[in-house]
């Protein structure tokens, strides 16, 4: 979509009426309904940007109330982050508003000489330069981590000097230089003393031919390790200079394995000898031609004993028919790949073995079936103990009235026992993620809660437990008591929490109502000390009183009536008492029969 055939949001930052009622024109004039927002001052015109509301262009006035000049350029040009900014100036400050594109603005206009049509290409121009100035950035950017996150060393150097002009991670990981170092030397530094001839040559012929073909080569690290390379490099223009751009792939390794290779027959015995495979050759009957030495270490039978016997006579008879038919599948296909199966050791013991068989019948130096065998024992124990895990999980989760549960951190998903439903209502027919949990937990609890796990894995701990509330399915929440073991790899990091979520609502409301009647008891309490005193203190100096003057009638029935009113006031207090009393009585009854 075309710029002009949008609808624009624009702000316009400008504190004369007469200006922004001009501007606001020439927009309508130009654009389609654009959406105008107005600030008269800096601070409204940062109350906009801070609260990300989203401008295509925002037209700003050099001098506003609150703010002006340099200031006021930079800091809207910061707020406004990826928006262009325009600079509306009139003659005075034209040299300034020159100066403003140093600070960042896409562009300014004289305000005495503004035209609808000016102003409506500016716009245009603007917006669309920004555009095109994200996208390289981006691209750059993007290039940029290209080039720093390859997991191969690459390099850029200078055509004339040789020197390093930029390297990545990968290649400081592998030679062992620092950046610094690196940028302080030349490609030569790299490269043993007697290949420095091979190097100048190479570099005059790419000049010459103005290509570079990939090239073998060898290298020196930081700590005089000598390495293979292959090296590839394209000429490129950086930083102003003519330079190149080089990928480097360590071949050592390989260099060193075909070299090995030269000897192939040795190495074949010794990879056979002493390897850890079970290696043997068997006829088409399946009875043993040769098997390696290596059977004598793996199984404990010397390899000889297996000559002329049939391999199938030390297979478990539960799996002998299943190998067999197996066995026959060579008939069709070149090479079967058998799962599984025991093999007999002596009449006691076996060991679970897995093969790939084939068939090299029709080659002269085989003449035969080759088995090559390995003990995978180990493993299948280890698979039927997790079986065996996974069914007392499944057993438990029947078992218990919680809420069991299964985070896998390497999927992030969550197994939930049949709890989950009968507890709270949910019916779980899949996994959950990490998220849905999140968003069950109350708004009040869940950042706390989820702060929490997440320090007791930073702090590799293996148990955590924390209380909080829970939303069922109905909408209501439980009070929940979460405990769960986290369990490590070798590195550190968390692969799973098992753990399990048990209601204690009702506990929690227990908790609530004795608190409550305890409020209750000490308002009671508080009552009977400081409200009973009182009329209690008023009707016993009223009778010391009467003690002191029997005889004065008058002064007697005035004195009867000042006891009578404090009497009176000290009923109610102990009715209020008793009201109160009764209400802990109604609120401990009414708990007990829930």
């Amino acid at each position: 979509m075309l710029v002009s055939d949008q609808k624009l949001h624009i702000l316009i930052v400008e504190d004369n009426p007469g200006d922004s009622l001009l501007i606001e024109d020439y927009l309508n004039e130009e654009f389609v309904n654009p959406k105008l927002s107005r600030a008269l001052t800096f601070s409204q015109a940062k109350d906009y940007l801070t609260r990300n509301l989203l401008f295509n262009v925002i037209l700003l006035d050099l001098s506003l109330p609150d703010a002006s000049g340099e200031f006021l350029v930079t800091e809207i040009v910061r707020l406004a982050a990826s928006t262009p900014v325009i600079v509306l100036t009139g003659y005075s400050d034209k040299d300034f508003g020159v100066k403003t594109l140093s600070y960042g603005v896409s562009d300014y206009l004289l305000k005495d000489e503004l035209l609808s049509s000016q102003l409506h290409k500016s716009i245009i121009y603007s917006i669309e330069r920004k555009r095109i100035n994200i996208k390289l950035n981006e691209s750059e950017e993007k290039y940029r981590r290209l080039f720093n996150f390859s997991p191969l060393p690459q390099w850029v150097f200078d055509v004339d000097s040789l020197q390093f002009l930029d390297v990545n991670e990968a290649a400081i990981k592998h030679y062992g230089y620092s950046r610094e170092e690196f940028l302080q030397m030349t490609i030569k530094d790299i490269r043993p003393l007697e290949d420095i001839g091979i190097l100048q040559a190479t570099l005059d012929s790419s000049k010459k031919t103005g290509s570079f073909n990939p090239t073998v080569v060898r290298h020196l690290k930081k700590n005089g390790e000598l390495i293979y390379v292959n090296v590839e490099g394209n000429s490129i223009f950086f930083e102003g200079r003519n330079a190149r751009m080089v990928l480097v792939v360590d071949i050592t390794e390989k260099i060193k394995a075909e070299q090995a290779l030269m000897k192939s027959e040795q190495r074949f015995k010794a990879l056979v000898q002493e390897g850890t495979d079970l290696i043997s050759i068997l006829d088409r009957d399946g009875n043993y031609i040769y098997v390696s030495p290596t059977t004598e270490s793996i199984l404990g039978i010397r390899p000889e004993l297996f000559i002329g016997k049939n391999a199938f006579d030390f297979i478990f008879e539960d799996d002998k028919d299943r190998i067999i038919s197996q066995f026959a599948l060579l008939a069709e296909q070149k090479r079967i790949e058998i799962p599984p199966f025991r093999f007999k050791v002596d009449d006691n013991d076996y060991r679970w073995i897995e093969t790939v068989i084939t068939d090299m019948t029709d080659d002269p130096s085989v003449a035969g079936i080759v088995a090559n065998s390995k003990d995978v024992t180990l493993r299948i124990e280890n698979e039927n103990k997790l079986k065996e895990n996974i069914e007392r999980f499944n057993t438990v989760s029947k078992a218990t009235s919680d809420t069991i549960y299964d985070w896998d951190f390497s999927t992030n998903k969550i197994l939930w026992n049949q709890g989950m439903l009968e507890i709270f209502g949910h019916n779980l027919t899949d996994h959950t993620t990490f998220d849905w949990w999140y968003n069950q937990v109350h708004p009040d609890d869940a950042e706390r809660i989820a702060s929490n796990v997440q320090l007791h894995i930073q702090n590799k701990k293996s148990i955590w437990k924390g209380e909080y509330r829970f939303r069922c399915m109905d909408g209501t929440y439980k009070f929940v008591m979460d405990r769960s073991f986290l369990v490590y790899n070798d590195t550190g990091q968390p692969v799973r929490m098992i753990g399990s979520i048990q209601d204690i609502t009702e506990r929690v409301n227990y908790i609530q109502a004795i608190e409550e009647q305890n409020m209750r008891l000490k308002e009671i309490s508080w009552i009977q000390s400081h409200i009973v005193r009182a009329p209690l203190a008023r009707i016993m100096g009223l009778v010391d009183i009467l003690k002191n003057y029997p005889n004065d009638d008058n002064c007697r029935v005035e004195l009867l009536g000042h006891i009578l009113t404090s009497a009176d006031e000290l009923d109610d207090v102990i009715k209020s008492i008793v009201n109160h009393t009764e209400q802990v009585e109604n609120q401990q009854n009414q708990y007990q029969n829930q």
